[in-house]
């Protein structure tokens, strides 16, 4: 069982579409392991439903293809973290995990170092990074829904990198 890291909401191509994802998983394919990856309902944080998720699928392939003799639970980045608590509530269907740089602390004290980052950024470098209201629609009704996908927000790195170096060289 494969389960994937945070992807964007509006982020595309999924997972499974993206041509990466059957190299990613050939160390796997390569030693005769069958496997199993969701892209899971939605995208976002989707830490809860990547669980359940894998779980569904794991019942899934049970009762199309039988038991395996052997099972592993893998995942990286909020992925490693899925792996990290389907081994501890569904541990007895698997013989092992590797949970790769995995999201298993409190998901809170993760995103509040990510936004503690960016407005000590923001007041070193007020102006250079892109706005929050450019990222969301505060006044949206589906609030969390970004405003522009994200492959349209990385190419404005570069720019803001170069900004910052002419306002701050050291």
């Amino acid at each position: 069982m494969y389960a994937h890291g945070y992807e964007f909401m509006g982020t595309f191509p999924r997972q499974s579409k993206n041509p990466d994802f059957v190299k990613l998983l050939t160390p796997f394919l390569e030693r005769g392991f069958a496997v199993e990856a969701s892209d899971y309902s939605i995208q976002g944080f989707v830490f809860t439903q990547g669980v359940k998720e894998t779980e569904d699928l794991r019942q899934y392939f049970v009762k199309k293809y039988g038991k395996p003799d052997s099972a592993f639970m893998v995942g990286h980045s909020m992925g490693g973290g899925i792996a990290v608590a389907t081994m501890e509530y569904f541990g007895k269907h698997y013989n092992g995990g590797f949970p790769m740089c995995p999201l298993s602390t409190r998901p809170y004290l993760q995103t509040q170092k990510e936004f503690d980052f960016y407005a000590t950024f923001n007041a070193l470098f007020l102006g250079i990074a892109t706005s929050f209201s450019d990222i969301f629609a505060p006044n949206n009704p589906d609030n969390l829904k970004p405003v522009k996908p994200i492959y349209q927000i990385i190419p404005k790195a570069p720019g803001i990198l170069k900004a910052i170096v002419e306002k701050d060289s050291a």
